[in-house]
């Protein structure tokens, strides 16, 4: 009982010992960003422990979903979407200016029931999708950039399983809603807490405001500046991927019947996605010819003659649309007019809502349809694919016959691609009370992580031994 106490006072210790990774100077609207952002994944994840922690007196067992008319499945579902929350979490504090920023929250969730649980869930999934796109064009940082890019996709896996699992549309929008900072926290957040925060951080968000495109509606001019050689560039490389998909949905939509396709609704389904890709290309050749020099590229010759039933044509559609997400995302970070980047965000993301259905429909597509493709993480992310990659595999596929012109190459502003497992603080361990229990009550979140970045001290000395024996310490901790 005093090795286990004595370890108890003492892990923490060690775990502050552990040296940080170097990281660049924040801007204020950066700090205050990733502030907001880790408090909106917070209250997801204390929502989700609280309800699918079976430790606690709250929790909801996978009875009494199968009892409320789901199934086994849908409950593993939400107990990754737990463990996806609980990454982005772990993320965010681990960047510089995060963690600590929640003095004290209390949290209230009005679940009575199953019906109840999957309600407030859709809220904010939805909310955090949203939240995310319009986030991404306050940030300076090109890594925090690609960070929301890689989590905003996912959260959007989240939110068109939950839209589906209550019988609504996966995706009732061409482009996501862009809702900012304080729309999410007076929408999404305080009902369902009662917080204090530190550093100075208050509700308002204090964040410049910068410039939004409307694109609420398909037909709507771009309202942006001349765009710089290389967002026109993005534009048209994205305007590639989405030539291909448009042409594909338009082919098996015209070459099969209803009664084609695996389930009644996929018809309905992939017409719907087909409208959304052409929405798609008619806002980015928009953005091209009113605001840069460089042409639309055109479409090239494709070819669909192997795809014959709607099933393999749906199959090639949900590989295609995974491969867009990770396109876009890669993308993202090399757009420089932050107003164009919040609205080609809202694409990739109804890509990753697109991507999460088709998984629903195609009983052998890979992954499942909450999982981004960074399968190392658990799926809590989803990859980067940057140009020439996604233009191999692409021409790979032998769908295209032959195109008048590829997109040209553009600068990417790629600072530590997710790709890089070294890059990513990876999760070990959290520590403290890190969940909620009975409505009203009290939480504090600390969680903790490690990088596999060199850490190194504020002289930018790399003490390895410091390190190493944090580490051993750290893992002692877990096992303990």
């Amino acid at each position: 009982m005093l090795l286990k106490l004595a370890i108890f006072l003492i892990c923490p210790l060690f775990i502050l010992a552990q040296p940080q990774p170097s990281l660049p100077q924040l801007t204020h609207n950066d700090l205050n960003t990733l502030r907001y952002a880790f408090i909106l994944e917070t209250l997801k994840f204390t929502f989700y422990t609280n309800y699918l922690d079976l430790s606690r007196p709250t929790s909801i067992s996978a009875t009494e979903f199968i009892e409320a008319g789901y199934t086994a499945l849908d409950y593993s579902y939400f107990q990754l979407i737990l463990q996806h929350e609980l990454a982005h979490v772990i993320l965010l504090t681990s960047l510089p200016g995060v963690y600590g920023v929640i003095n004290k929250c209390v949290y209230d969730f009005p679940v009575t029931d199953v019906q109840s649980f999957i309600q407030i869930a859709t809220l904010l999934e939805n909310t955090g999708v949203s939240a995310y796109d319009r986030a991404n064009s306050y940030l300076y940082n090109h890594m925090y950039q690609e960070y929301f890019a890689t989590i905003a996709t996912v959260e959007a896996r989240h939110a068109a399983f939950l839209n589906n699992l209550s019988t609504n549309n996966p995706f009732p929008y061409e482009f996501e809603p862009q809702v900012d900072a304080n729309q999410t926290m007076f929408t999404a957040i305080l009902p369902f807490t009662d917080c204090t925060y530190n550093y100075n951080f208050t509700i308002p968000v204090q964040l410049n405001v910068l410039p939004v495109i409307n694109i609420s509606q398909s037909d709507s001019q771009p309202n942006i500046s001349t765009l710089t050689y290389n967002d026109a560039s993005v534009l048209n490389y994205v305007l590639f991927l989405e030539n291909l998909e448009s042409a594909l949905y338009e082919y098996i939509i015209t070459s099969f019947t209803e009664s084609d396709f695996p389930i009644p609704s996929a018809y309905n389904y992939t017409k719907l996605i087909s409208s959304h890709e052409h929405a798609h290309i008619e806002f980015l050749k928009n953005a091209l010819n009113n605001n840069t020099e460089e042409e639309p590229i055109p479409p090239c010759l494709y070819n669909f003659s192997n795809i014959m039933n709607a099933t393999y044509g749906l199959q090639i559609a949900s590989y295609l649309e995974n491969i867009g997400v990770q396109a876009y995302d890669g993308a993202l970070s090399s757009i420089y007019t932050n107003s164009l980047r919040a609205a080609v965000a809202t694409i990739a993301t109804i890509e990753g809502r697109h991507a999460s259905y088709l998984k629903t429909i195609i009983p052998d597509a890979y992954q499942n349809p909450i999982q981004g493709s960074d399968l190392s993480r658990n799926g809590a992310y989803d990859l980067l694919s940057l140009q020439n990659n996604t233009i191999t595999i692409i021409r790979s596929l032998g769908l295209i016959s032959s195109c008048p012109v590829y997109p040209s190459s553009f600068a990417v502003y790629v600072v530590q691609p997710l790709t890089n497992s070294s890059t990513i603080p990876v999760v070990i361990t959290t520590t403290g009370n890190s969940s909620t229990t009975q409505h009203g009550s009290t939480t504090s979140i600390t969680s903790t992580t490690t990088s596999g970045s060199s850490a190194s001290t504020s002289d930018g000395v790399v003490v390895p031994v410091v390190k190493f024996v944090a580490t051993v310490m750290m893992v002692v901790c877990i096992v303990i």
